[in-house]
């Protein structure tokens, strides 16, 4: 996962052209050549990044880092002068850690995306290829004057007054990053929440899916009647793995195991049949 991380952020930095090229080190990983950044540069901020990475990383370590936000300025490090960030949120279970990408640019709330990774060793290609869409997304051209900061969040199991070496706490005031924090938090509530069902009907209306699951793995929702579950059952229901991780990981069981010998097109058809049935009876 660390490793992930490195090379997101040496891609997004390596496009958005904010260091110079010797900053970089050339890695081959299946087929692709990768700019990985050096953690010795000679340029200053490139030294900056890579030094407080690596050093951020001991809060990753201890399990305690639940955010590392990459952040991009017109001239000073003041949050008015935010150009772009990029934030990546980490979750820790049995199963291993999940990592979630999200990225927001300058008065573009529209425009923020969302990338999750389960079993992040065998996706680093769909991960360049989400930077690439990342720096599509977030168009800004660095200015000649700009700055950078590496800003850490804390989950509920560090302690209190925990920092990762090299980094000091900071005040409300002084968190640029709050306020679209809150808001990338709550696209995840309310009816905006992002659907990924079998049954190919990626929207939230409940009405003839019932209650919508959240995969424990890759954070997204599917119909609770997709998965052979009355709006009781899903009440109930303490974990959920959704179809596409257990297709990705065969230890990963899915809610409702009949799904897992069934094609995709089969699955379609089997779980809009149920929506149908559900909704009939609604009526």
């Amino acid at each position: 996962m660390k490793q992930l991380t490195v090379i997101a952020i040496s891609t997004i930095t390596y496009l958005k052209n904010a260091f110079p090229e010797e900053s970089y080190s050339t890695e081959n990983f299946g087929g692709l050549k990768l700019r990985i950044l050096k953690k010795k540069c000679r340029d200053e901020l490139a030294q900056f990044l890579s030094s407080a990475l690596t050093q951020a990383f001991e809060a990753f370590d201890k399990k305690y880092l639940q955010q590392l936000a990459l952040c991009f300025y017109e001239d000073e490090c003041k949050v008015e002068n935010m150009i772009e960030y990029h934030l990546f949120e980490y979750s820790y279970s049995d199963a291993g850690v999940t990592l979630s990408v999200k990225s927001k640019s300058r008065d573009s709330s529209v425009h923020t995306r969302k990338y999750s990774f389960d079993a992040v060793r065998e996706r680093t290609m769909q991960l360049i290829r989400a930077c690439v869409v990342i720096m599509q997304t977030c168009h800004f051209e660095l200015p000649d004057n700009y700055d950078v900061s590496l800003r850490l969040y804390y989950n509920e199991h560090a302690p209190e007054g925990y920092q990762a070496p090299g980094f000091n706490a900071a005040t409300e005031n002084d968190d640029h990053l709050e306020p679209t924090v809150v808001l990338s938090k709550s696209e995840d509530s309310g009816t905006s929440r992002e659907v990924h069902c079998a049954c190919n009907k990626e929207d939230s209306d409940v009405a003839s899916g019932g209650q919508l699951l959240t995969c424990r793995y890759c954070n997204t929702h599917q119909h609770s009647a997709c998965f052979g579950l009355t709006s009781e059952d899903a009440a109930r229901l303490t974990e959920h793995c959704c179809t596409s991780c257990s297709d990705m990981d065969s230890s990963k069981v899915p809610t409702d195991q009949r799904l897992v010998p069934l094609s995709r097109n089969k699955r379609e058809v089997n779980t809009s049949s149920v929506i149908n049935e559900q909704s009939l009876a609604l009526e």
